[in-house]
């Protein structure tokens, strides 16, 4: 056999496997802005997705149970209570909610990340053989790009072909142990409302709970955050998240 066919098809194995264990995913604009890192896989009967610089501390959880979480690692909640920072034992999740049971027929949304193309200011991230990263880029700047996932029971060639015909680009799937299949795929939306984002103004009267004691100083305003912004859906709701670059949170003592 050729060597430069096995080395292709070593490659190809390598790919795959990489892909299988975790998928790596970023949004973009053909002018070179670009979101942040983000990851998402399965363990058996269950599928986690969550932004890459923060994975240590936060994920998604879309258990076989239906019951769906926003909430820190384990690690990460032992870390901040062995600092003081939060209540011993207390529950890990910001947010629970129930998805939409998965169809014999058809698919069904469960979580929807909004990269808005006026947030997009980050650098091309970069992949690596053992770590391929899946890029979706929209051609010229519109509202912002969607990447969604969704739950089905049937092939998923037939999954990709119910996404298409919706106007979505399928672009990576996991059978899970319960046979279910969750399928990704994206979309350009042709408008964004900037209200959805938090004004700096809203985000000071908001609950802040930062991840380490020693990240900032106290009463210091933090200018050009990333941040992931959250609805609260209720039961059978899409959860909608939305990545945000430049954000300012303002700390300081009106009364100073």
């Amino acid at each position: 056999m050729d060597s430069n066919r096995v080395e292709v098809e070593a490659a190809i194995a390598r790919l795959e496997k990489s892909l299988k264990d975790k998928m790596r995913f970023a949004a973009g604009l053909r002018d070179g802005r670009y979101s942040g890192v983000w990851a998402a896989w399965s363990s058996k009967s269950d599928f986690y997705l969550g932004a890459r610089s923060i994975l240590g501390s936060l994920k998604i959880s879309l258990h076989q149970s239906g019951i769906c979480r926003i909430a820190l690692t384990e690690q990460q909640a032992k870390a901040l209570e062995a600092q003081g920072l939060r209540p011993e034992g207390s529950d890990r999740a910001f947010y629970k909610w129930r998805r939409r049971p998965t169809p014999p027929v058809g698919v069904v949304p469960v979580v929807s990340i909004l990269f808005p193309s006026q947030f997009l200011t980050g650098d091309e991230p970069k992949g690596a053989p053992t770590k391929p990263l899946i890029v979706f880029e929209a051609i010229e700047a519109a509202g912002a790009i969607n990447i969604s996932f969704f739950y089905a029971m049937e092939a998923p060639d037939q999954v990709e072909k119910i996404l298409i015909d919706a106007g979505w680009k399928p672009f990576f799937y996991s059978i899970l142990n319960s046979g279910e299949v969750v399928a990704t795929a994206a979309r350009v939306e042709a408008a964004f409302n900037p209200q959805a984002v938090p004004s700096s103004d809203q985000l000071a009267r908001s609950g802040v709970e930062f991840l380490r004691r020693d990240a900032v100083k106290p009463q210091a305003d933090l200018a050009d955050l990333r941040a992931m912004i959250w609805d609260g859906p209720r039961d059978g709701e899409v959860l909608t998240l939305i990545e945000v670059h430049g954000i300012t949170l303002k700390q300081g003592n009106d009364d100073a």
